[in-house]
């Protein structure tokens, strides 16, 4: 029987194939990671004075829609993602 594990990685730069090497070596532990990567750099918006700015409510639905976010074992997270805009502590704290 195989063990599943659920990891969420919020990075700026993917980690894609960090997270694949580990999934095979788990793989032959009789475990399967499923992982979701979400970078706050694909979560653009117009501003109201015409910058682009962070969408937090797409970011944040969309990281609450993952299908195993209420089952994750790891949640990894870069300390400083959009400087002066998001921070990993507030990732973690808007997971629902």
């Amino acid at each position: 029987m195989m063990d599943n594990r659920y990891i969420v990685v919020v990075d700026e730069q993917s980690q894609k194939d960090r997270l694949d090497r580990i999934a095979t070596n788990l793989r032959k532990e009789g475990v399967i990671l499923h992982y979701r990567e979400l970078n706050p750099n694909n979560y653009p918006k117009r501003l109201d004075n015409g910058d682009i700015g962070f969408d937090e409510e797409k970011f944040i639905e969309d990281l609450n829609n993952i299908p195993f976010i209420n089952q994750v074992d790891v949640f990894a997270s870069d300390y400083n993602l959009i400087d002066n805009t998001l921070k990993g502590i507030h990732v973690i704290t808007s997971v629902s």
